[in-house]
């Protein structure tokens, strides 16, 4: 996870335990060219990013072709700033043209927690973490989680 230790972060970690999910340390601080091998070799399909660090993410995504959602964690929609840099990722991800989707993690969490978890999303790889529930065949979904430094 990429930024300071948080409660989002313990989620996140749990999330992948839960859903049979590999997490991936990636190192804080490090540019995007750097994480860019790892995130190539690990193939991703969902990348969880504190807002700081919102830009290399959006940067690696650029060339992940197996990345399939970002998902923003200590975004706060009452902050004018964070919405501002929340809709410009968006934008930049459209502008891609690769249809990465970006969630905050409390719309991800909201979303989960009105579906419920019946018989068959309690099988999905993803748990509301977005994305198909499709599993590559040589083992369960790859998270790359950036840590703090």
């Amino acid at each position: 996870m990429l930024g300071a230790a948080s409660a989002e972060y313990a989620v996140v970690d749990l999330a992948c335990v839960r859903a049979g999910a590999v997490g991936v340390p990636l190192q804080a601080g490090a540019p995007a060219a750097r994480l860019a091998p790892i995130v190539a070799q690990t193939a991703p399909r969902l990348l969880a990013v504190d807002m700081a660090h919102l830009d290399a993410a959006l940067r690696l995504a650029a060339d992940a072709p197996s990345l399939g959602r970002i998902v923003v964690l200590g975004h706060h929609p009452e902050a004018t700033v964070h919405q501002v840099m929340l809709d410009a990722a968006r934008d930049r991800l459209a502008a891609q043209g690769r249809g990465v989707a970006l969630s905050t993690l409390a719309s991800v969490v909201e979303r989960g927690r009105t579906r419920g978890l019946d018989g068959r999303h309690a099988q999905r790889a993803d748990l509301h973490l977005g994305g198909p529930a499709t599993r590559p065949s040589y083992g369960p979904a790859t998270i790359s989680a950036m840590p703090t430094q």
